[in-house]
């Protein structure tokens, strides 16, 4: 009986936990640490008198656009000479989580989130990750501080830290704040709504300017990262947005050659004999978005017409087989 190829994030959440596991990481929270997440409901309040109350200054999160487990936020204080006090809050977990616990045990092994293109490890239950310890929009929350006093040359003259009580004025995303900081865009919503909180950003990012020019005066590298996002969808699915998106495609253009995408791949990758289904459908992917870039580029731009086949052949480096099949595949749109 023919059976259905897996999806490409079940592959990968299979590879992932098996990389936990051989790295000597926790993919999965045990019983224990569940029961204890459970029994923990409320998120914990400021109880002494060594906490301090700083819910009132205009407290931001600046994180991803999709994030929940909200761990830090910033707020600066202008000081005298054009010194600024920058304070940042960090979820203070152990409020709730005590040493010794099985929740704790957990973190300490894999002391951090581990981010994977298929599923994130989280170091902590998501009751507490992105409910009881999220430094969440509008809600108070205990942190520890770290103070900072930074003056116009770049350097910290004085420091500070401590456990202290705040609230989260506005969830803010990195690349709106960045798109309204270079005037490519307006103010996101929510930092339109909170009274001062444009100046507030204003501030911090001039003292971030201050503080790299001092890093990179001191020979700091520069690291130039990208985040990538994996797309999962089902093969066709990836083509039709590589059609259309980058190959400029209509709609209905792409949907057509599909169709015949999807004929080639039952008669040609999924007969008898074939070889493994998942690799098949990975191989066309990648194939067909290869000799679509390289026909692109070699044959509509320089006016050749050789046959598809020999086309393949030539500008995508393939074996007679593999020509013949991408050939095929894409004749709707190489014709």
């Amino acid at each position: 009986m023919a059976t259905t190829p897996g999806t490409g994030k079940d592959e990968l959440q299979h590879i992932a936990h098996d990389a936990m596991l051989q790295r000597g990481l926790l993919p999965d929270f045990s019983p224990a640490v569940i029961a204890e997440a459970n029994q923990l409901t409320q998120a914990a309040v400021a109880t002494g008198g060594a906490i301090r109350d700083l819910r009132a200054l205009l407290w931001a999160s600046i994180d991803n656009d999709d994030s929940r487990d909200l761990d830090q936020l910033s707020v600066a204080q202008p000081e005298a000479g054009g010194a600024v006090k920058i304070l940042v809050a960090i979820a203070d977990v152990d409020a709730l989580v005590k040493k010794g616990s099985a929740i704790d045990g957990h973190a300490a092994t894999n002391t951090t989130s581990v981010y994977t293109a298929a599923e994130i490890f989280p170091m902590l239950p998501e009751n507490l990750s992105t409910k009881l310890t999220s430094l969440a929009d509008g809600q108070e929350r205990l942190a520890i501080v770290i103070e900072m006093v930074i003056g116009t040359d770049g350097m910290v003259s004085a420091s500070d830290i401590y456990q202290a009580a705040v609230l989260n004025r506005a969830k803010l995303a990195y690349n709106s704040v960045a798109a309204w900081l270079e005037g490519t865009a307006s103010a996101p919503p929510k930092l339109a709504a909170v009274p001062g909180m444009d100046e507030q950003i204003r501030i911090q990012e001039r003292v971030a300017q201050s503080l790299r020019k001092v890093r990179r005066g001191q020979g700091a590298l520069q690291l130039e990262t990208l985040e990538v996002r994996a797309v999962f969808q089902d093969t066709l699915g990836l083509i039709h947005i590589a059609l259309v998106a980058h190959y400029g495609m209509l709609d209905s253009e792409a949907n057509e050659l599909e169709k015949d995408l999807y004929l080639w791949f039952v008669r040609f990758c999924m007969r008898p004999g074939s070889g493994n289904p998942k690799e098949s459908r990975s191989f066309l992917l990648v194939a067909c978005c290869q000799f679509a870039r390289e026909y692109q580029k070699y044959v509509i731009g320089s006016g050749l017409r050789d046959s598809n086949r020999e086309t393949a052949k030539i500008y995508c480096n393939c074996d007679d087989s593999r020509a013949f099949a991408l050939a095929s595949a894409l004749k709707y749109w190489v014709a």
